[in-house]
């Protein structure tokens, strides 16, 4: 049985987001959350990942992927959601007739804000405790591979990356060891490492994720990294490249 009702709504505190009632799944009863893949024919809509927020029914944010499928959602005939109840469970296939959507999404979308994507990705890659989060990413995908996770020395590091005092943290992905893989972070083009921001509330502001062979700060408010590969335009080659830390993100300087 497919879920009773699909919805995009909105209301006087939150823009414009997914809902969806689910009676008669027997699945999603005790569910906190649940992911979802829809599609329309062969075109992406995206993939919403609904939270519960009461019995048998969920919320799923707006993202800004999902804009374009709005369109073909509009255009279409039928809809198909693929549902995960759970990490080793295969999806389950639901239906949804698309008659009537062009009318009913454009008189919704005329009523309802847009979320601010941009604020709120800038919120998502502010954490309390960026080791813990990064750790449980990298637990979960070892998991997947029959392993377990272990935290080495250098893990996590204190240093003042703008030059401002307080210490900002760099997390070196590769050293949570998986003990079923070689490594989950690595390539010939080095091993990926985030670099977060001290914010005045506690919290860290992740402003680089990327794959690196190292880095050093340079001078106050400044760090060098070096790449490998196609980061530096030539495959096999490497370069040294300057960045001015802000406080969203890395701006280069130069390159070497």
């Amino acid at each position: 049985m497919p879920p009773s009702a699909l919805e995009l709504s909105c209301s006087t505190e939150q823009p414009l987001s997914w809902g969806m009632r689910t009676e008669g799944i027997a699945d999603l009863v005790v569910a906190e959350s649940v992911d979802a893949l829809m599609v329309v024919g062969s075109s992406l809509v995206g993939t919403l990942e609904f939270e519960s927020v009461g019995m048998e029914s969920f919320r799923a944010p707006l993202e800004e992927t999902h804009v374009d499928g709005l369109e073909r959602l509009k255009a279409g005939m039928r809809a198909d959601m693929r549902m995960w109840f759970g990490p080793e469970e295969a999806p389950e296939l639901y239906r949804f007739g698309l008659s009537g959507s062009r009318k009913a999404i454009s008189e919704v979308e005329a009523l309802c804000p847009l979320p601010d994507f941009a604020a709120r990705e800038v919120e998502r890659r502010t954490q309390v405790d960026p080791g813990s989060v990064v750790l449980g990413e990298l637990a979960e995908a070892c998991r997947t591979l029959d392993g377990t996770i272990a935290v080495m020395e250098g893990f996590l590091s204190e240093v003042d990356l703008d030059g401002k005092g307080a210490m900002d943290l760099v997390v070196d992905h590769s050293l949570a060891e998986c003990s079923t893989a070689t490594s989950l972070v690595c390539s010939d083009a080095g091993c990926q490492n985030s670099f977060w921001l001290a914010q005045e509330d506690g919290r860290y502001r992740r402003v680089f994720l990327d794959t690196i062979q190292s880095y050093r700060s340079a001078e106050p408010g400044v760090v060098e990294i070096t790449f490998q590969g196609a980061a530096c335009g030539r495959s096999g080659g490497s370069c040294t490249r300057h960045y001015t830390v802000g406080p969203d993100a890395l701006t280069e300087r130069s390159a070497e």
